[in-house]
């Protein structure tokens, strides 16, 4: 439905409202507008998940996972294109396998949000066996999220 009216916007403002060069620069505003709020809303919902994952691992740092790798994984340039991909292709492990354990414990540091929100079952507690179980067998083999 957004996206229909976004049309009917961009049509009406060149073809009907303005004539000559200001509906195409009143199209142009309007749609820089809408481009701005998507980023402004992408951005605030990454530095929102951030903090979720740092609430949920900063009790695990030094026990399931080193405090290197919880400043990589709740790090900020984490939302710049391209440089958790780079973070993780240097490290002696690889990027899948870093990939994996840093997946791992983003899903553990939700779902121990889900249980700080009052969510209980048999079902959530063997989610977190299972991810505590993945990152300590990751940790064993030597699988480092980033370079050492």
């Amino acid at each position: 439905m957004a996206a229909v009216g976004l049309h009917f916007v961009h049509n009406f403002m060149v073809t009907f409202l303005f004539s000559g060069g200001a509906g195409l620069g009143a199209k142009l505003l309007v749609f820089w507008l809408f481009d701005a709020l998507f980023f402004v809303l992408v951005i605030s919902l990454g530095v929102r998940d951030r903090a979720i994952v740092l609430r949920g691992l900063v009790e695990e740092a030094g026990r399931l996972l080193h405090p290197k790798e919880l400043a990589r994984t709740t790090s900020y340039w984490m939302l710049v294109p391209l440089w958790n991909f780079a973070q993780l292709a240097s490290g002696p492990s690889g990027y899948r396998a870093s990939r994996r354990k840093q997946l791992d414990l983003i899903e553990l540091a939700f779902l121990k949000q889900r249980k700080r929100r009052g969510e209980t079952g048999i079902a959530l507690e063997r989610a977190e066996y299972e991810l505590r179980h993945r990152i300590h067998g990751a940790n064993q083999t030597g699988i480092f999220i980033g370079a050492r």
